[in-house]
């Protein structure tokens, strides 16, 4: 749609009122004048949260991430190349799951 009708008082007036009533929305990108459906992964993303179980509501959670590095004396060390994804994946699993304090 044309930028200026998503930003229509009347339109997100309506929005709004739908918000109150418990429907969620993907906000549409802005680009070049025009309100674009959001990226695929993002709607994806939005239905995952909607639909997963809030089962670790309560529980706390460490989770550590990226590469490692291991001593072998004071100089020489072996190490791993993470990129920390794996750690990333997992956070979002529990905050997906209910876990406090996850962002």
């Amino acid at each position: 749609m044309n930028e200026s009708m998503w930003r229509n008082p009347i339109i997100r007036a309506n929005i709004e009122k739908l918000r109150n009533l418990g429907v969620r929305f993907v906000e549409p990108v802005i680009e070049e004048g025009k309100a674009k459906l959001a990226p695929n992964q993002e709607i994806v993303d939005s239905v995952i949260d909607l639909l997963s179980p809030r089962d670790m509501i309560g529980l706390s959670v460490l989770i550590t991430s990226g590469p490692t590095h291991e001593y072998i004396d004071a100089t020489k060390y072996i190490t791993t190349p993470s990129s920390g994804l794996t750690g990333y994946h997992f956070a979002r699993e529990a905050m997906l799951g209910g876990v406090p304090g996850l962002h």
